[in-house]
C-alpha cells in the first residue's frame, strides 16, 4: 500500500497500470505497459 509521501517513478506508474488492465484481462495492453515499465527502469539504473 503506498502512502501519500511515496514517490513513484514512471516504472512504478506503469506497472500499476499494467496490474489493472491484467485485472480486467486486457492482456495485449497489460504487457505493452509491463514492457515500457521495465525499459524506463532500465533507463533509471543507466543513469545511476
Amino acid at each position: 500500500m503506498l502512502k501519500k509521501t511515496d514517490v513513484l517513478t514512471a516504472s512504478d506508474v506503469l506497472l500499476e497500470e499494467a496490474d489493472q488492465l491484467l485485472e480486467k484481462g486486457d492482456t495485449v495492453q497489460a504487457s505493452e505497459k509491463y514492457y515500457k515499465a521495465a525499459e524506463e527502469a532500465v533507463k533509471l539504473l543507466a543513469k545511476t
